[in-house]
């Protein structure tokens, strides 16, 4: 008992001086979330406990693209190069095309 509670006071400590926030707090997969890697973008389609679905597409504004399962832990080496696009700039393809008329 008296192990955990040191412990966790360490990583307190640490999180106070900065030091091990990048190693503590992670990026929360949501289905939905586009990430673009090169120039293939990667749609989240569902995440479950050990496994995620997604859709690989060559361009946002297609529907058409691949769908793949993975386990989450083969999917987070394969985001580890890809960059998380903000909701801003994500629109579903028939509201690009409402917009311009």
């Amino acid at each position: 008992m008296r192990i955990v509670f040191k412990r966790i006071d360490r990583i307190a400590k640490a999180l106070a001086c900065g030091r091990a926030r990048d190693r503590v707090v992670g990026m929360k997969l949501r289905q939905g979330q586009i990430w673009q890697r090169g120039d293939e973008y990667i749609q989240i389609v569902q995440v479950e406990r050990l496994a995620v679905q997604y859709k690989a597409r060559k361009r946002l504004n297609r529907k058409e693209g691949t769908h793949h399962t993975v386990t989450k832990k083969e999917f987070c080496r394969l985001l580890k190069t890809a960059e998380l696009l903000p909701p801003a700039d994500v629109q579903p393809p028939g509201r690009q095309a409402a917009e311009r008329a």
